[in-house]
């Protein structure tokens, strides 16, 4: 078995020359071969295959961890340049070494924690649960307005109910006067009747006599 190109090799290159994602990363004295965008390598038919083949299992996995609830793409992680650096290098992972090796370390937590794609991320958590709660006091704030609007209504009907049993109650004082005036007058009538009555029976006696 070969073994892994040393860092003395001619295709070595300083980690300034590589792409800008990969130059965030740190790599260590075990890499031994960086992907120059000029290699011949990029021109193999079968590897720009397994390029495409590292990147579409990448994404698969991405999609079967993540589903939707990821608010960022595959390639934030892996991207092509990514995957021509594990081309390249693909003698190096035969003998052992870690694919995170060859990428120039891992990414995560350090430079997710910094990297743009995260802070947009955060950003848009912070901005859906400002919504959130946007939603919720506005919810809240509708409830109280219904809930005032049906006092005010409540009240409305009380006040009217008040005036309608304040009228009957004028009425059936009313109809309780004109009621005791009439049985007055009634009263008053009999009493004049019986004088009557009486003066007419007095006088029919003294004729008698």
């Amino acid at each position: 078995m070969t073994s892994a190109p040393t860092p003395s090799h001619t295709e070595d290159a300083s980690i300034f020359n590589l792409p800008k994602k990969i130059t965030k990363r740190k790599f260590s004295a075990n890499v031994p071969l960086v992907c120059k965008k000029t290699n011949p390598i990029r021109l193999s038919v079968p590897m720009i295959d397994l390029v495409v083949i590292f990147l579409g299992k990448f994404a698969g996995m991405f999609r079967d961890t993540y589903a939707n609830a990821s608010h960022m793409l595959p390639d934030a992680l892996f991207d092509r340049e990514d995957a021509w650096q594990v081309v390249k290098n693909y003698e190096a992972i035969h003998n052992g070494v870690f694919i995170r090796e060859i990428l120039g370390g891992e990414t995560l937590p350090d430079m997710w924690m910094k990297s743009p794609v995260y802070l947009q991320h955060q950003a848009q958590l912070e901005e859906e649960q400002i919504r959130l709660e946007q939603g919720i006091l506005d919810a809240h704030l509708i409830e109280e307005e219904h809930k005032e609007q049906n006092q005010l209504k409540q009240l409305a009907i009380n006040e009217k109910r008040a005036a309608i049993a304040e009228r009957k109650q004028i009425q059936t004082q009313k109809a309780l006067e004109k009621q005791a005036e009439k049985y007055s007058k009634l009263k008053q009538r009999q009493q004049l009747l019986g004088s009557e009555l009486f003066e007419i029976c007095h006088r029919i006696n003294w004729s008698f006599l």
